[in-house]
């Protein structure tokens, strides 16, 4: 026998079991289910044996609502059963007691229902943990945030959608009403409604009047955004910046005055500010400003904690500017990008000073070497000359030997110019000024200029009236013109056009060198004009460097200009030039003036050689000059007592003062100079005469004045009749006693 049952149905009732209980065993809620009255668990699911950490077994095996639940009790479940049978469900918050003892806030769910004529009751409970937490910590932040509005400065103030104002907080107007915002509504009104439309941040400035005083507040209009992103309202966030405001104008005041440029960049260079030093600087020049922020840009890789100094040059409309800057990184705003603060100097007038003690310094020190040399080479011509002097007034001399006489004394004549040159530029020089008519030394030294200049060169001369006169060295004046004059001709090889100019100025242009300082005008200037070939803009800044020339080897020495200069400045004059390749230079000398200008002095015949028979002293350390210098006074008829130094000649002295009628001494001597000589035997013998005999004197002051200015000078070399005429000059002017 065989008896079929279909088990489809059973299958599927079991299939669905399965899957009811899996779904309840995952969920993430916690499931109870309780029977009739009794508040015993029947059922749970997995997750409700998770969170409480018991095994489904012992929760369902005796356990009952009153064990998990801290708040319940049987009196409590009793009341709590009518109302879920009233109302066919109901949702409370209650805490549940883990098997640990860990305290859960939870949410519960409970509803009843019947099967098979049994009622239950069915409990869904969800861990509330987190939301707990949130809204504890948006209790808390609402209370902070209702703290830090309450207690705020600021004015923060709300307006909805709709432009009413939704929160109002006075801040630092002070206690008040509300309404005192009215007042200004009227200007934050459009701020507000453009806010609203573009979603932007917006800052705006106002001035409102707080009892008496007159505030500036800034404000801030920022739009606030629900989840979805939609603006809900604005909030403006209003600051009182009335003090930071007089400290900005104080601050823009002082650095609007700075004579340095002050400058704000970005990290990119882009100028943030700029004081006005910037425009007066660099003169406006948009070119010359992009350079300076390109030029400090270049540097801000190397930015680091500290300060950074650097150095760098621009090439302005006047030329090239040396700049030093110090660059700071500004610390971050927090709402905005790193800053650089640049404090820029322009240091180029200390450049030019520097270059100018510079210069100074290497002139000093070729100075000394060059009257070292002129020194030592003017002994030597004045032993040439001396013998020449021997020579022409020897009447042994045959006639065939007088041209080559005459050709040895132009030889040494020439070789005394350069010496003299040299003693000019060295300061060593002793100059002899006088009250001048300018414009007659000037004529009377043109007549020389035109042999010099050649009859391919027109020379044209153009005096001013009235002229005052110039207190100067006549000789000097004469060096001026002929270095000026040679230069011209040199730079006119296929002939030109020469003008000496002489008119009355003021005062020198600020440009010309050395300054003129404080001496008050007015000035006689020289100038001197050529049509020549010019000087290149590279060359002009070492016209008046010693031994600095162009020309050809052999056509030049290099002194000629640093010689004018050195002329100039002992006359505490200018000198300025101007000159255009292709077009000529002009040389403009500026010559402190005096009043009235002297007459002009009567020519008179030239005097017999003077001759006397005296007794003179004479110092010389140089054998050679001391030999010639004895023969000649021995040949006018004077005694010699000859030494070779100081301590010679005091020795000399002990033994022969009262013969002695006049001292004839050089001036520069190893051991004891000529100065220290003739203080030691005046200390003796007041009334003793002295002659000073020099071709070089270290102790020529800047202006050319000797240490011993009174006493007669007989410059190295000299000729015969000059040494004659100086001793019967030193002697008093007197003929041979």
């Amino acid at each position: 026998m065989c008896i079929a049952t279909d088990l489809t149905e059973r299958d599927r009732a079991e299939r669905q079991l399965y899957l009811l209980n899996y779904a309840l065993d995952n969920l993430r809620e916690e499931i109870f289910l309780m029977q009739g009255d009794s508040p015993k668990f029947i059922y749970v699911n997995r997750s409700a044996a998770t969170v409480l950490g018991y095994s489904v077994a012992e929760l369902t095996g005796g356990m009952s609502v009153m064990d998990i639940d801290v708040g319940m009790d049987r009196e409590a479940w009793s009341g709590l059963l009518p109302r879920v049978h009233q109302n066919c469900g109901l949702t409370i918050e209650t805490t549940h007691r883990t098997k640990e003892g860990q305290l859960v806030p939870m949410e519960i769910s409970g509803t009843i229902f019947e099967h098979g004529g049994e009622r239950y009751n069915l409990a869904i409970s969800r861990d509330v943990s987190e939301r707990k937490a949130a809204e504890q910590a948006l209790r808390t932040s609402e209370l902070a945030y209702r703290s830090l509005v309450a207690n705020s400065p600021d004015l923060v103030v709300r307006w909805n959608h709709r432009l009413e104002r939704i929160l109002t907080h006075l801040g630092l107007l002070g206690p008040g009403s509300p309404d005192e915002v009215n007042r200004w509504w009227p200007a934050f009104e459009e701020v507000v409604r453009r806010v609203l439309a573009t979603g932007d941040n917006e800052l705006a400035e106002y001035q409102v009047v707080v009892g008496d005083q007159v505030h500036t507040l800034q404000l801030r209009f920022v739009p606030e955004r629900d989840e979805h992103g939609a603006i809900q309202s604005v909030l403006g966030l209003g600051r009182d910046i009335s003090a930071l405001k007089d400290n900005e104008r104080q601050l823009r005041g002082l650095t609007e005055n700075l004579p340095d440029i002050v400058l704000r960049l970005g990290t990119t260079g882009t100028p943030l500010y700029t004081n006005a030093a910037l425009v007066r600087i660099l003169g406006g020049d948009v070119g010359a400003e992009a350079a300076l922020f390109s030029a400090l840009h270049a540097h801000f890789e190397r930015l680091g904690r500290g300060p950074l100094d650097v150095e760098f040059q621009l090439p302005l409309l006047d030329g090239p500017h040396h700049f030093e800057a110090r660059l700071i990184l500004e610390p971050n705003d927090p709402i905005g990008p790193p800053t650089v603060l640049a404090v820029v100097r322009d240091t180029t007038a200390q450049h030019h000073l520097a270059e100018q003690l510079r210069q100074a310094q290497k002139m000093e020190a070729v100075g000394r070497l060059a009257g070292g040399i002129a020194h030592d080479f003017n002994n030597m011509l004045a032993v040439v000359q001396a013998q020449v002097g021997l020579l022409e007034v020897d009447p042994r001399l045959p006639p065939s030997l007088q041209e080559d006489i005459l050709e040895i004394h132009a030889a040494a004549e020439r070789a005394a110019g350069l010496t003299k040159q040299l003693l000019t530029f060295s300061r060593r020089q002793v100059r002899r000024p006088v009250d001048l008519d300018v414009s007659e030394t000037v004529s009377a030294t043109t007549r020389l200029l035109r042999r010099v200049l050649g009859e391919d060169v027109v020379l044209e001369t153009r005096f001013a009236a009235g002229l005052p006169a110039i207190h100067a060295d006549p000789g000097m004046i004469e060096q001026v013109l002929m270095n000026f004059a040679v230069n011209a001709r040199d730079a006119m090889p296929a002939g030109g056009r020469l003008t000496i100019s002489l008119e009355s100025v003021d005062e020198p242009p600020a440009r010309a060198l050395p300054p003129p300082g404080a001496q008050p005008g007015p000035y006689v200037c020289l100038s001197v004009a050529d049509t020549g070939t010019g000087i290149s803009p590279e060359v002009l800044p070492r016209i008046f460097e010693p031994f600095f020339t162009t020309k050809a080897a052999g056509r030049g020495t290099g002194l000629g200009l640093a010689t004018v200069l050195a002329i100039v400045e002992q006359h505490h004059g200018g000198i300025d030039i101007h000159s255009v390749v292709g077009q000529g230079t002009v040389f403009r000398v500026y010559f402190p003036a005096v009043q009235p200008a002297p007459a002009p002095p009567s020519p008179s015949a030239p005097p017999d050689l003077p001759r006397g028979h005296e007794t003179i002293l004479l110092v010389e350390d140089d054998p050679a000059v001391r030999m010639t210098t004895r023969k000649v006074l021995q040949r006018l008829g004077y005694r010699v007592l000859d030494a070779d130094s100081g301590a010679a000649a005091l020795q000399l002295w002990t033994h022969h003062h009262q013969e002695i009628q006049l001292l004839l001494t050089d001036v520069v001597m190893p051991g004891m100079s000529g100065y220290e000589l003739s203080g030691a035997l005046r200390a003796i013998n007041p009334k003793l005469r002295v002659l000073y005999s020099s071709g070089y004197d270290p102790q020529v002051s800047a202006e050319g004045e000797a240490i011993d200015a009174q006493t007669p000078r007989l410059e190295k070399p000299f000729a015969m009749a000059e040494l004659a005429t100086a001793i019967r000059a030193a002697l008093g002017g007197v003929g041979p006693s």
